[in-house]
């Protein structure tokens, strides 16, 4: 019960809604966390919703962070959403860093680096993840208060530890555990 009270007091920011984003979004929506934030400008395009698992052929043209944050209310009505449509650098300038972790799963270094500097403002911990084809790859940073754990693994090979996993999606395997 601590670690549950613990999870509804967190607040989380996801920057990108995409194909990582939305597997990030609905793994940290069903698990307890209570506020979550989504920044995106995009749009769902139809030549790439094969690799959006949150995202249906009728969201055609509609907004990435809006349809994901409906997804995630949907398997866990408790958690607080605020939807953000627009890029990070609006975003970052419009409010301060105040998150328990900022989760970066955009496909842009730029963009990387300005989660960077508005994170160190707040002295926020933030991760990211990339994927291509079947490879993938994290940077982990590590806060006194909060420890991340970011697994990765290849769809060929079955790694099981006391981290299990939440979602596979583009053939890879992530989990992250949120310790207090």
């Amino acid at each position: 019960m601590k670690l549950k009270n613990q999870l509804l007091s967190k607040k989380v920011l996801i920057v990108g809604c995409g194909g990582l984003g939305t597997s990030i979004g609905l793994a940290i929506g069903s698990s307890g966390v209570g506020y979550i934030d989504l920044v995106d400008f995009d749009e769902v395009a139809i030549h790439n919703i094969h690799r959006q698992i949150a995202f249906e052929l009728k969201d055609n043209l509609n907004s990435k962070a809006s349809i994901l944050a409906k997804k995630i209310e949907s398997r866990n009505p408790f958690v607080k959403l605020k939807v953000y449509r627009m890029d990070f650098e609006k975003f970052s300038t419009d409010k301060e860093c105040k998150y328990d972790i900022v989760i970066d799963a955009t496909d842009n270094l730029s963009v990387r680096a300005e989660i960077d500097l508005w994170t160190k403002k707040g002295n926020t911990p933030w991760i990211y993840g990339s994927v291509e084809e079947f490879n993938a790859q994290s940077l982990f940073i590590w806060i006194k208060h909060l420890f991340l754990h970011l697994r990765v693994e290849k769809s060929t090979k079955r790694y099981y530890s006391s981290y299990g996993y939440a979602d596979s999606f583009t053939s890879s395997k992530f989990s992250l555990k949120i310790f207090s």
